[in-house]
């Protein structure tokens, strides 16, 4: 079984849930690191493990809460990351990964 940071998952979904969050942070000029998009995509499925988990066929939070997640990772290769954060946070699309990440929120909370 591969190794899955639980936690990685919930941080990255709810930074890509909250539109204050990404107005606020990605669009951010200064700091020792600057939080983006990309680099929250980059958690939520590499960093996270849950990629190699999922291209492993296991399951790592359920069937239901799987799917949404593998749902979530085809929309958000649909966006993107080569522009401004202003734009990636206005594009149409994210209103649906927000949702979705918020939902799938709470089917984790629910589930733990």
């Amino acid at each position: 079984m591969s190794w899955v940071g639980q936690n990685i998952v919930i941080d990255s979904l709810r930074e890509l849930a909250d539109q204050a969050y990404q107005e606020n942070i990605w669009s951010a000029s200064s700091g020792p690191e600057i939080p983006s998009f990309t680099e929250a995509v980059c958690r939520l499925f590499g960093d996270s493990g849950l990629d190699a988990a999922f291209d492993k066929g296991e399951v790592v939070f359920g069937k239901e809460i799987d799917n949404r997640l593998k749902e979530l990772g085809v929309i958000l290769q649909e966006i993107p990351d080569n522009r401004r954060a202003s734009e990636i946070i206005q594009d149409k699309k994210m209103i649906s990964v927000r949702d979705r990440a918020a939902h799938i929120l709470k089917l984790i909370e629910r589930k733990n």
